[in-house]
């Protein structure tokens, strides 16, 4: 997949994820783990197959946008994570993300339409 069709892909979703979400809520970062299925554009977005947030979204394979891609440059697919999901002003993005040792066990539903 090519670095626009990525970046796209990631706005989209994004656009998706609010609308589908309650875009309307406060803003509010909430405290998600997964596993990497891609990364895009050197970081800017990563696709994650993530376990259910509560009263928010099932688990599933969704594509985010990193508020600074500094932070996913060194992901790649396979990788367990933990991340923030913040949601502010109708969009979403991961804040803040920590590598988990590879033995995490992680409680994942189907993979998504947009999954590798």
């Amino acid at each position: 997949m090519g670095l626009k069709t990525g970046a796209a892909l990631a706005g989209l979703a994004a656009a998706l994820l609010a609308g589908a979400c309650g875009g309307g809520e406060e803003d509010r970062s909430r405290s998600v783990r997964g596993e990497v299925a891609e990364v895009f554009d050197g970081g800017s977005s990563l696709s994650v197959h993530h376990e259910t947030i509560p009263d928010f979204m099932e688990a599933m394979t969704m594509t985010f946008p990193v508020a600074e891609a500094g932070q996913a440059g060194e992901l790649r697919p396979g990788d367990k994570i933990r991340f923030d999901l913040t949601v502010f002003g109708g969009s979403v993005a991961i804040s803040a993300i920590e590598k988990l040792p590879p033995g995490t066990v992680l409680e994942l539903g189907p993979k998504g339409p947009d999954s590798p």
